[in-house]
Formats: structure tokens, C-alpha cells, sequence
């Protein structure tokens, strides 16, 4: 009986769009449209702090025939908070990749019809992770070898855009959606509830980067944009997600230009937003915020991604359309180096190894 369940089960999952089924779980594809044999794109590593960067798109293959997911838009890397060189990638065709060398090679462990909006390593065990495509929330607790739905929503407008686990108790999840609600369990996905809804000038706008703080699992941090992604608010939590406070102080420097990235340094708990019209900082939490001093004016240069090393607060990157730019003492004098040519892609995000810091990756993709 239990295998004809199972059987039943696996043919629902493949017409919502996840693709592989095993009696066990979830399987993946181990071949499609986003594994080619060349391409100007994907991933790039940089061995020496960005100065010079090479593809680092190969994907493992079992007969040895070279191929890569260089033709892939990678939207996120995700660093594993326990293991300093494993790094998960999610591209706009609906595959989540992951690599044990930081990039030296790749694995697919996902394959989905939808686009994947986020995946998150508990920190606390990291064979459990939770990925977010479409209306579905998915996990695996054997670190990506199979997968089962904990969360489905049939509203047509319902797409979870964002994810966050706590990093003491990894069946504590939170999840964004792209109508404003913050979706919460605590027990895995057992059960769920909706503490509240985050609007983008009183309408429902989309909860596009959720974080959590390690130090103090009550604080979160919330980014809403609207729908075109014109400009973001911020939003923080004191009681883990169960109310919600704007965060004033940023609006009148943003000045409603355009989002680019929200960041958090995961050591001195300063916050980082860039946007067309700049990058900002705050040293106390969201309370005062100012303009970081930067080689371009304002409004000329769109900050697509920026990256705090884990080890070095002073060790700052971001990336334009055509150029990355370091810092080595947090902002105050930076320098700019040419990005290699991506084929009309730009750089979507920035990850900066754990424990080594001249170690760059860079995803790229078309448009943002």
C-alpha cells in the first residue's frame, strides 16, 4: 500500500513541476537545458581578491565529457555557515546546484519548472536545507539527496520569495512571499502560521531578502520592495517575526532609487544597503544610517551585489554593471577593477569564502 502512495505522490509532485520521484523522496535530474558544453557566464571564481577571476561553471560528470552551467543565470550563491567551502547556487531555470570546493566543480541536487527564489543551510544542521520555488517550500535533511513538500499554497498570487532559519533551532523557518506575508514555523513545517503582513506604501509588496541575526535569534531583518523592485524598505523584528517596525531612518537618504542589495556583517552586526543611488551604512542596527563615500556620483552606477568578508568587517565588495570594487577598510578608500566579459550578464551576487579571504565568487546573469 505504502508504495502505491508513494507512487501517487510522486506523479502530484511532477505536475507541479519538481521533477524525479523515488519511493524515498524527491530526486533530481542529473541532465537538462541548463548543463551545456560552454558559455561566457555562470560562476566566476577569483583566487587573489578579484583581481583576475576564471569560470568556475564545470559540472562533475560520471563519464568525464566536460560540461558546465556557464549558459546558466545564477541569481544566489549560499555560503554553508558550517562548512567554509561548500557553496549552494540557484539559477533562473529552476536548478539548485552545490559545490564542495568552493566553486571548483558542481552538482546538481534540485531540478524544478519553477524558478528557485531561495535556499537556506541550518546552521545548526547543515543536512537541513530548506528551498523555496513557486508556491512551494521544500526540504531535505540529508543535504540535498531527497526532498519533501512542507508547505504549499494555492493562491495564484502566492510565491514564496525569500527564506530564513534560525540559527539555534534549525525547525524554526521563516518565509517571505511576494504579498507581503511572513509565513512561520517552529516545528519544521509541521504547522504554520502568519504573524503579519509588511506593506510597501500601503500595498502588498514583495519580501525580497529575509535575515536573521546569530547573536540574538529574537532580531530579523526584512527587505520589502515593490513590484518592479524600484526601491526597498526595511523592516525589523525584536520578537522573533511576530511584529514588525519600519525602519525610518534610511528613507529619506534612499531617496525611492532603485534596490540592489540588503547585507548584514555577520561579525560586527553592521548593515549594508546599495542601491543606484548608493551604499549606505549603519553601525547601531538600523538607527542612524550614512552615505559610504564612493568612487562614483550618485544615481551614475547601479550596485547589483555587495559582499562583507566573515573574517575581515574592513574587506568590503561590490559590483556595478562592468566593474567590482574592494575596499580593504571599510569604505573609506576603494578600488576598481574591470569584471571579464559575461556575455550582456552582470554580476547578481558577490560571496566571499569564510576562512580564506582572497577566495571571490561571482554570479552572473542577464538583467537582475
Amino acid at each position: 500500500m505504502k508504495k502505491h502512495i508513494s507512487f501517487f505522490a510522486c506523479i502530484i509532485f511532477i505536475l507541479l513541476g519538481f521533477s524525479g520521484c523515488s519511493p524515498l523522496g524527491i530526486k533530481v535530474q542529473t541532465t537538462g537545458n541548463d548543463i551545456q558544453s560552454g558559455g561566457t557566464g555562470g560562476i566566476y571564481r577569483s583566487r587573489d581578491g578579484g583581481a583576475n577571476f576564471e569560470q568556475a561553471s564545470y559540472v562533475r560528470t560520471v563519464n568525464g565529457v566536460a560540461q558546465t552551467i556557464g549558459y546558466a543565470n545564477i541569481r544566489f550563491l549560499i555560503s554553508d555557515p558550517s562548512d567554509t567551502r561548500t557553496v549552494y547556487a540557484l539559477t533562473d531555470d529552476g536548478s539548485a546546484w552545490v559545490s564542495y570546493a568552493f566553486g571548483d566543480t558542481w552538482n546538481k541536487i534540485f531540478s524544478s519548472s519553477r524558478r528557485i527564489e531561495a535556499l537556506v543551510v541550518a546552521p545548526s544542521d547543515r543536512s537541513r536545507l530548506y528551498l523555496a520555488g513557486g508556491r512551494s517550500i521544500m526540504v531535505s535533511e540529508d543535504a540535498g539527496a531527497n526532498w519533501k513538500r512542507i508547505y504549499y499554497d494555492p493562491g495564484t498570487e502566492t510565491v514564496i520569495t525569500s527564506l530564513a532559519v534560525d540559527y539555534t533551532n534549525p525547525k524554526v523557518l521563516y518565509a517571505g512571499t511576494a504579498t507581503g506575508a511572513i509565513l512561520q514555523t517552529r516545528d519544521g513545517g509541521e504547522t504554520w502560521f502568519v504573524p503579519v503582513r509588511l506593506s510597501y506604501f500601503g500595498t502588498s509588496g514583495r519580501v525580497h531578502k529575509l535575515i536573521t541575526v546569530p547573536q540574538n535569534p529574537s532580531r530579523l531583518y526584512a527587505v520589502v520592495v515593490d513590484g518592479l523592485q524600484l526601491s526597498g524598505f526595511i523592516y525589523i523584528s525584536h520578537d522573533q517575526g511576530k511584529s514588525w517596525e519600519k525602519n525610518s531612518a534610511l528613507d529619506s537618504l534612499v531617496r525611492l532609487s532603485k534596490y540592489g542589495d540588503f547585507e548584514r556583517d555577520p561579525r560586527s552586526g553592521a548593515l549594508y544597503y546599495a542601491s543606484l543611488y548608493g551604499l549606505f551604512i549603519s553601525r547601531d542596527e538600523g538607527n542612524i544610517w550614512e552615505q559610504v563615500p564612493l568612487l562614483t556620483a550618485d544615481h551614475s552606477s547601479m550596485i547589483y551585489s555587495i559582499a562583507i568578508d566573515p573574517q575581515d568587517r574592513n574587506h568590503i565588495i561590490y559590483a556595478t554593471t562592468s566593474t567590482i570594487v574592494i575596499s580593504q577598510n571599510q569604505g573609506k578608500e576603494w578600488k576598481s577593477l574591470p569584471l571579464p566579459s559575461f556575455g550582456g550578464r552582470v554580476a547578481r551576487d558577490i560571496l566571499i569564502s569564510n576562512d580564506v579571504s582572497a577566495d571571490v565568487l561571482i554570479a552572473t546573469g542577464v538583467g537582475y
